[in-house]
């Protein structure tokens, strides 16, 4: 979990699908750069309509990923705190739906550690930390696990700049 945006109202973390992303937009970049290419010596050869043809479905492939990879499909998770209103907005987008909900900072009793096991691409379970929201009400707000942090150290942090901006502990929150 990432700090996106700084502004003096509003600080935002965010998580994102992105390891299929980097893979996906590494082979548009290579469609899009390879399509022209094959498609210029096809022409310059006297029209060799395979490297022609294979250049403008190159050029197609690389448009249609890109196309995927712009579509609302992949995940997104946010936690904003809005300092001007005084409330935290979780937002959602999984699946092409888009969740959020709002609660005020005064509804906030704790914001505590939760650990949790998260499955990596090596088939391995990995201890993470999750900030979990308490709310006066008795309510347990738990964020996805994709904003759950590795580092023990890092997370700790990342809590106490929650619980700061919230007030919940003196202080102003540390720039991470």
């Amino acid at each position: 979990m990432t700090p996106a945006g700084q502004a003096d109202d509003v600080i935002t973390y965010e998580a994102a699908d992105r390891g299929a992303n980097c893979a996906i937009g590494c082979t548009v970049v290579m469609l899009l750069a390879l399509g022209p290419v094959l498609a210029i010596w096809g022409a310059l050869r006297g029209l060799d309509w395979w490297m022609l043809g294979f250049g403008i479905l190159s050029v197609l492939a690389g448009v249609g990923l890109l196309a995927f990879m712009r579509s609302a499909r992949r995940g997104r998770w946010e936690i904003s705190f809005d300092r001007d209103r005084r409330v935290v907005r979780l937002y959602a987008r999984e699946g092409g739906q888009e969740t959020a909900r709002e609660f005020a900072f005064h509804e906030i009793a704790e914001i505590e550690l939760e650990q949790i096991t998260r499955d990596v691409s090596t088939g391995d379970d990995v201890p993470y930390l999750l900030p979990v929201f308490r709310l006066k009400g008795g309510e347990a707000i738990r964020l996805h696990e994709r904003m759950s942090i590795k580092n023990p150290e890092r997370a700790e942090e990342t809590v106490n700049g929650m619980r700061a901006l919230v007030g919940l502990i003196d202080g102003p929150p540390e720039d991470g």
